[in-house]
């Protein structure tokens, strides 16, 4: 996720507009988006399709964040299980898959920090 906390940041966000803010954070989280897709395991394909990126906007935070979303239905604990693993009732151990560790990893760091820098330059955009 890619937060921005620092107060004076988010003082000068609250006057850009809502559009521009959503664009700047989605455009960079894209290929962090498209990484964990590559690398999430496939049954079905559902799980891949399910990963999207959200926006967050407020006075205390402003952010956006690649997260699985089912469209409505209650099975985001399944991506949960296949990032970290999980034990079946008879005690099997199943390896988690590291997918969303794997992605941020390579991608996270460079990611916020040219996020950060667009959001600099729309704000001294006159």
């Amino acid at each position: 996720m890619i937060d921005i906390k620092d107060e004076q940041v988010l003082k000068a966000i609250e006057g850009m507009k809502k559009k521009d803010f959503n664009k700047i954070c989605r455009e960079n989280l894209k290929p962090i988006r498209d990484k964990e897709r590559e690398l999430a395991p496939v049954k079905t394909g559902a799980l891949r399709r399910a990963i999207k990126i959200r926006t967050i906007r407020s006075r205390k935070i402003a952010g956006a964040k690649v997260s699985i979303s089912w469209d409505g239905s209650q099975r985001e604990w399944y991506g949960l299980f296949q990032e970290v693993g999980f034990t079946h009732k008879g005690g099997t151990k199943v390896e988690g898959k590291h997918f969303y560790k794997q992605a941020y990893d390579e991608l996270g760091k460079s990611t916020i920090n040219q996020t950060r820098q667009d959001i600099v330059r729309e704000l001294d955009r006159p």
